[in-house]
């Protein structure tokens, strides 16, 4: 990592990281509460919806409850489903940004140079791109859950990170094409 832009990137993405795997543990926990504790855990739900006029959210999935009575421990197993699969895919895509500015650098055990064509980073950024189509599909299997769990309820999912995932995976092409050429020059020289 040669530029200051790329030790910004790589501090960020650490520090995202570590705040994404902090809320993974924080809905682990909620999730263990909800099965532990259910009426517990549906009265912090339905003072949660109430403070936010009967909308629970996690990463563009939302609960908009139209009865606040109806929350019950079902709801919120699911809200901390949702958030656990979530934050954890959001982890592991900045833990891929990170390994992938070492790996530019060339600081890594599997780095093939100080190139951002390796077959390495290829791949994590064609997992990135999965991990951000990931989000919305199991926000949308959550909304079918929810829907059979409780009938009063409206689900919004936001279809923006499978967009942008959807734009990572052609950006995956690229590197791979400059990773093919690149090695290519090598075998000439």
């Amino acid at each position: 990592m040669k530029t200051k832009l790329a030790k910004a990137a790589y501090v960020a993405a650490k520090i995202f990281e570590v705040l994404c795997a902090l809320a993974t543990l924080g809905y682990v926990a909620s999730f263990v509460l909800s099965l532990t504790r259910p009426e517990l855990a549906s009265h912090l739900a339905k003072s949660l919806a109430i403070q936010n006029h009967g909308e629970l959210s996690v990463q563009g999935f939302d609960i908009n409850i139209l009865n606040v009575n109806a929350v019950i421990g079902g709801t919120v197993t699911v809200f901390t489903l949702v958030g656990i699969a979530s934050f954890a895919i959001r982890t592991m895509m900045f833990r891929n940004v990170a390994l992938i500015l070492e790996t530019a650098a060339g600081k890594t055990s599997f780095s093939k140079g100080e190139t951002p064509f390796q077959k390495d980073i290829v791949r994590m950024v064609r997992e990135i791109g999965i991990f951000y189509i990931l989000i919305p599909g199991v926000q949308i299997l959550a909304c079918i859950v929810c829907r059979a769990v409780i009938g009063e309820i409206e689900l919004d999912v936001h279809a923006e990170c499978a967009i942008a995932g959807f734009v990572i995976l052609a950006l995956s092409e690229i590197f791979s094409y400059g990773e093919k050429l690149e090695s290519e020059v090598e075998g000439l020289i």
